[in-house]
């Protein structure tokens, strides 16, 4: 009986291995041609104030379909615009790929939109096609995530709330943080006396020039810089205008953007001249963020207008009684 299974399985080897070897019949792929259509995407969807994304226009077309350029948007509302680069495109046996890519910059919170277009597709033997971009909705919010609709700073933390010690250990925690207070107090007084001893009268201290006199010397020093270096000079006389309404009406100016300061509560006796400071900081932001660094030939002359419109902000802030 054993002999049999022995020879059965001799027999029946060959066949198992072959079984095993063949090969399967491959399934047969049926590829989809592509469909001509436009789109934008933006990466990441949605940005914080201040913040630099990549936003990428697509074109897919057939391979012998031959699309126009994307015009890209002179201005987006909301944002910047630092660069423009187009890709070279991606032919292959199915579709073209038309790629550009935009890097933006976001300058205000609130819901935006990249504008629509539409782009001219020719096709052989056949009328030419549009295809339409729909505008591609664009989301900036503030840099506090647990406190978007917050434009006025925070104020000062409250103290924490502790109950007193009670028993031997406050009393005595009591009387060494008085004996050491004392004792400070002692030490500082006697260095005190001995520095009015040996010291002669103090000089008189000369009084500080008024806001709008420094103002007008750190502007007629930025006035040098406009040929060389405009951006340098648009980073001065930003600078400048915001010391001067600190000083000047004591606005709280330095820690804010100007999307902040266009929306802040100006102080009493600025509240006319609030607007002008505003759009004179919006002038100064469109120069000091352009794509080429603020160094062009325009930049020059436009950096030269808003140095004339900051000067003469200063002098009509100056009080009539220095005047005279």
């Amino acid at each position: 009986m054993t002999r049999w299974r022995v020879t059965i399985g001799l027999l029946l080897a060959p066949m198992l291995v072959w079984s095993a070897c063949r090969d399967e019949p491959r399934p047969t792929l049926y590829i989809t041609p592509a469909r001509s259509r436009i789109t934008a995407l933006l990466e990441p969807p949605t940005l914080g104030i201040g913040q630099v994304a990549q936003l990428e226009v697509t074109v897919v077309t057939p391979p012998e379909h031959l699309p126009q350029n994307y015009e890209p948007p002179d201005e987006v509302a909301g944002f910047w615009i630092l660069a423009t680069e187009t890709l070279a495109p991606e032919i292959d046996a199915n579709r073209r790929i038309h790629r550009t890519r935009f890097r933006i910059r976001a300058r205000e919170t609130g819901s935006f939109h990249w504008p629509g277009g539409s782009v001219g597709v020719e096709v052989p033997d056949a009328e030419s096609e549009v295809l339409i971009l729909e505008p591609l909705p664009l989301e900036v919010t503030s840099v506090f995530p647990n406190y978007p609709d917050r434009v006025a700073p925070f104020g000062l933390p409250e103290p924490l709330k502790r109950e007193p010690a009670s028993g031997r250990l406050f009393w005595a925690g009591a009387a060494v943080g008085v004996s050491s207070t004392m004792a400070s107090l002692g030490l500082v007084w006697l260095a005190r006396r001995r520095r009015w001893t040996m010291e002669a009268a103090p000089p008189p201290i000369a009084p500080a020039d008024p806001a709008w006199e420094a103002a007008l010397r750190a502007l007629q020093a930025a006035r040098l810089e406009i040929d060389e270096h405009p951006f340098n000079a648009c980073q001065t006389i930003a600078g400048t205008l915001r010391r001067y309404m600190a000083q000047r009406y004591g606005a709280d100016v330095n820690p804010r953007t100007t999307e902040e300061l266009e929306r802040a509560m100006p102080p009493f006796a600025a509240t006319s001249r609030w607007p002008g400071f505003v759009a004179i900081l919006r002038r100064l932001d469109a120069l000091r963020f352009e794509p080429d660094g603020g160094d062009s030939a325009s930049a020059r002359s436009r950096s030269l207008e808003v140095w004339l419109e900051s000067e003469r902000f200063v002098r009509e802030t100056i009080p009539h009684e220095s005047l005279r």
